[in-house]
């Protein structure tokens, strides 16, 4: 994956593409994904998302090379 962007999140507050592939990923680094895990904690869109995406692990990469189209 390219290099994560600084800002994680988009300009509605939620996180932004790359910062929620990298999430999944596990690829933020500490500050980052503390910024990220509190933001989904207390956002239901994104939490549902992160939540979803979480359940169709099996699927999931062919899902995300579709999103990174």
């Amino acid at each position: 994956m390219e290099e994560i962007k600084k800002h994680i999140f988009e300009p509605s507050g939620c996180l932004s593409k790359d910062a929620f592939l990298a999430l999944l990923n596990g690829q933020l680094q500490c500050d980052d994904k503390r910024m990220a895990d509190k933001h989904v904690a207390s956002c239901p869109f994104c939490s549902d998302a992160i939540e979803g995406f979480s359940k169709v692990s099996s699927e999931r990469k062919a899902i995300m090379a579709d999103i990174e189209k």
